[in-house]
């Protein structure tokens, strides 16, 4: 793909992220701050602001292999750790239980939900607590989605995928 094929490819997936029911009636997002290879979500960001949303997105600690979520005031308030991923630069945290939707990066998804990180666990821990009631989407490229996904005991699904050519919807009412 090219950086302008990328752009916008990311822009459409962005717009149908944000036309599903679960974006709609959310009233906390927790969305990813992109790598390089994945989908942009600068835009879904902005539309969620603009909406009135509560935008939080990942906060790793790389001590405990846990993440939690941090709400996002501004694009102009990030900082890179010291593994290179982006960062709110505030603290504030959003409670998982006050979080209606989140999107989850992925380097592939099958039609079942099964989500392939990138081998650290960080989305599967924090998908598993049990206090989390956020509705689940996987947000990457068309391509990006394949026939079958292996899965083990700690992985967690998703409930919708969004590419930027569909939506996939797994779970039934989302």
């Amino acid at each position: 793909m090219t950086g302008q094929d990328r752009k916008e490819r990311g822009d459409r997936a962005c717009l149908l992220l944000c036309g599903t029911d679960s974006f709609v009636k959310a009233g906390a997002v927790m969305l990813f701050l992109s790598l390089p290879d994945e989908i942009d979500t600068t835009l879904a960001i902005e539309l969620a602001w603009q909406a009135g949303k509560t935008v939080a997105v990942p906060q790793v600690q790389w001590e405990d292999g846990t993440m939690t979520a941090v709400v996002l005031e501004s694009l102009d308030d990030l900082r890179t750790d010291r593994y290179g991923l982006r960062m709110a630069g505030g603290q504030r945290l959003v409670p998982a239980g006050q979080i209606d939707l989140v999107v989850t990066p992925g380097l592939g998804f099958d039609r079942t939900g099964a989500r392939l990180g990138r081998g650290s666990g960080f989305y599967d821990r924090f998908l598993a607590n049990p206090d989390l009631r956020a509705v689940r989407c996987g947000l990457c490229f068309d391509e990006q989605v394949l026939e079958r996904i292996p899965t083990d005991g700690s992985d967690q699904p998703v409930d919708v995928i969004v590419t930027d050519r569909q939506v996939i919807r797994i779970k039934k009412g989302v």
